[in-house]
C-alpha cells in the first residue's frame, strides 16, 4: 500500500522482480491517487473508507495468505487490514510507517506539511515527491507522478490524507488504529 502523496507508481521497480519470482502483485490506488476516481470534495475522504475501499478490494480479487506491503501512509490503512481480515493477510513488509494510534509523536516538520497541503488546493505532488527523495529522481519520474492529476480539484485525495490520519488518541479513526498494535501480530509473519 503506497504513501502521500505518491500512487503505485511508487512500485514500478519493485514489482517486475518479484513478479519474476512468481508472486502476484497487485498495487492498488486509493481512491483520489494515481489513476483512480478523484472525489473532489475533502469530507469524502475518511480513514475508515479508505480501509473498506481496500478491504472490498481484498474479497473482490478474494485474497488469502497475501503479504502486504505498507510504506508510509499505507501502514495505517494496510495494517489495520491485516488485523481485521486475517483470514486474508499472512504477513506483512512494514516500511517507515506505523498504525497512527494518535500516541506517535507528529514533528514539527510534519504539522508544517499538513497545513501546507491543506491550505494549497492545486498540492504539487511532483514536487512533494522529489523533495522526499535522497537522490533527485529526474524530471520524468516527476513528471509521472504529476500526470494523473488534471487540475487542483482533482488533488483533494492527496490534500485529505493528511487531515484524516488520527494525530491524538481522541481523534477519529484513532481507536480503530489502536487495535493494529504490535500484540495484534502475533498471528501475523512480520518481514
Amino acid at each position: 500500500f503506497h504513501g502521500e502523496p505518491t500512487w503505485p507508481f511508487l512500485w514500478r521497480k519493485v514489482i517486475p522482480p518479484v513478479r519474476d519470482a512468481g508472486y502476484r502483485c497487485i498495487a492498488p490506488d486509493y481512491a483520489g491517487f494515481g489513476r483512480s476516481d478523484k472525489p473532489t470534495d475533502l469530507g469524502w475522504y475518511t480513514y475508515d473508507r479508505h480501509v473498506e475501499l481496500m478491504a472490498l478490494l481484498l474479497e473482490e480479487l478474494d485474497l488469502r495468505d497475501a503479504t502486504v506491503v505498507v510504506h508510509d501512509w499505507g501502514g495505517p490503512i494496510g495494517l489495520r487490514l491485516a488485523v481485521e481480515h486475517p483470514d486474508r493477510i499472512s504477513r506483512i513488509v512494514i516500511m517507515e510507517t506505523g498504525p497512527f494510534t494518535g500516541h506517535q509523536r507528529m514533528s514539527d516538520a510534519w504539522f508544517a506539511f499538513r497545513d501546507f497541503v491543506r491550505d494549497n488546493e492545486d498540492v504539487p505532488v511532483g514536487m512533494l515527491v522529489r523533495g522526499g527523495c535522497k537522490k533527485d529522481p529526474g524530471d520524468a519520474v516527476v513528471a509521472a507522478y504529476d500526470a494523473p492529476y488534471i487540475d487542483g480539484p482533482s488533488k483533494a485525495g492527496a490534500r485529505a490524507f493528511p487531515l484524516i490520519l488520527p494525530t491524538t488518541p481522541e481523534a477519529t479513526g484513532a481507536i480503530a488504529a489502536a487495535a493494529t498494535d504490535s500484540s495484534a501480530y502475533a498471528r501475523t509473519e512480520l518481514s
